[in-house]
């Protein structure tokens, strides 16, 4: 199956979930109505760009056709430079299509548990967990998960021996899957 089946198909599935979503008896059946109602929000940024692409694709060829029939060199300029760019943006368009397409991990919407150990270097280590605490917590604030602290226990200095934090929102789990590791920092002399 080439991109444009493929996009077809998915422009059909999208005008049904339009329709299923617009009938009284699935709005009254809370739980189809959020499985259709995610489903339409996963396939309809790849179908926009979709459209955006098939878009270019035509500014592409009317540029082409107008190149062929001009005389005039500086409007041959121009339409040399439209048609690039309208390559240009359909190449680009083609490759977010085809990553749009590849099918995602379903755990990336989850939640997330972060746990956070101070590691050897006594008071230092100490102070660098705490800030990473501080900085998980305040990623959270800005992409508006909510942030719930399962377990802490402080050390000197305003310090952090260990913590473990549940990041609660969608995404949590798909942003943060590679945050594992040992994380340090070293001070310079």
């Amino acid at each position: 199956m080439d991109l444009h089946e493929a996009m077809e198909k998915l422009e059909r599935e999208r005008q049904e979930l339009e329709r299923a979503l617009a009938q009284p008896e699935v709005t009254a059946d809370s739980h189809r109505f959020r499985d259709l109602a995610r489903r339409y929000a996963e396939i309809e940024p790849t179908v926009s760009l979709y459209r955006e692409y098939q878009q270019a694709l035509q500014d592409a060829a009317e540029a082409e056709g107008l190149l062929e029939e001009s005389q005039d060199s500086e409007m041959r300029e121009f339409l040399e430079q439209e048609l690039a760019t309208a390559r240009d943006r359909t190449a680009t368009l083609e490759r977010q299509i085809m990553l749009s397409l590849v099918p995602r991990d379903p755990l990336e919407e989850k939640n997330a548990l972060v746990e956070i150990r101070a590691g050897t270097g006594g008071d230092e280590a100490a102070l660098f967990a705490a800030d990473l605490l501080d900085m998980y917590t305040r990623l959270a604030e800005r992409r508006g998960w909510q942030v719930e602290i399962l377990d802490e226990s402080p050390a000197e200095l305003g310090g952090l021996r260990e913590a473990v934090i549940k990041l609660i929102g969608r995404g949590a789990y798909g942003d943060l899957q590679l945050e594992s590791g040992v994380h340090r920092v070293q001070r310079v002399p």
